[in-house]
């Protein structure tokens, strides 16, 4: 899916809510998208990880057991900028699911830093 989607009513795929985790307060790590070490392990520690996880596993195995809308299932995490906790979660969820369920994911596409300005360099070396 290569369109741009500005509200998700406008994206056919299934949305995963991530604005459950609280947003990293810590000023050094805002300049980091969600695949820096210390944002991924504050994510893994919030209260509300397991169940959030737990949840997305449900709704994707459910959904990819009836989907029959090509090889390609789309799925959207987001969150309030976007920056932080969506691609976190994405990252883990993505992780989580190979090594339980098989399935291989397209690499998480941040709206903001990895379309609009080529990629965060700063989280390169977090990869």
């Amino acid at each position: 899916m290569n369109q741009r989607c500005f509200w998700l009513d406008d994206c056919p795929a299934i949305h995963l809510d991530a604005r459950v985790f609280s947003d990293p307060e810590r000023e050094d790590l805002r300049r980091h998208t969600g695949r820096h070490y210390d944002i991924i392990a504050r994510m893994v520690d919030h209260q509300n990880f397991r169940s959030w996880m737990r949840n997305a596993h449900r709704t994707l195995k459910r959904v990819f057991m009836n989907w029959t809308g090509g090889p390609i299932v789309p799925v959207v995490v987001f969150c309030r900028s976007g920056r932080h906790r969506a691609v976190a979660a994405s990252e883990l969820l993505k992780g989580a699911l190979l090594r339980v369920e098989g399935w291989r994911f397209a690499p998480t596409k941040h709206i903001t830093i990895d379309i609009d300005r080529g990629g965060c360099l700063l989280s390169l070396i977090h990869i």
